[in-house]
């Protein structure tokens, strides 16, 4: 069984991916989630803070 287990308040799945494979029974999984996060120390970070700007983007389920 293949999954991904995540707990927490703030945090939530918004979709989930399992691919199949031909050659062996262990499933790729792919999610992705929203969360809430708290800026502890913003003075380190500057004025203006886009998450977007440090997150990998992946095109492809399978491009890793």
């Amino acid at each position: 069984c293949d999954r991904i287990l995540w707990r927490g308040d703030g945090i939530e799945q918004l979709s989930y991916i399992r691919g199949e494979s031909r050659f062996s029974d262990h499933r790729p999984v792919c999610a992705v989630f929203v969360a809430e996060v708290e800026i502890l120390n913003s003075s380190k970070l500057g004025d203006d803070v886009d998450v977007e700007d440090y997150l990998q983007r992946r095109h492809s389920f399978y491009e890793y």
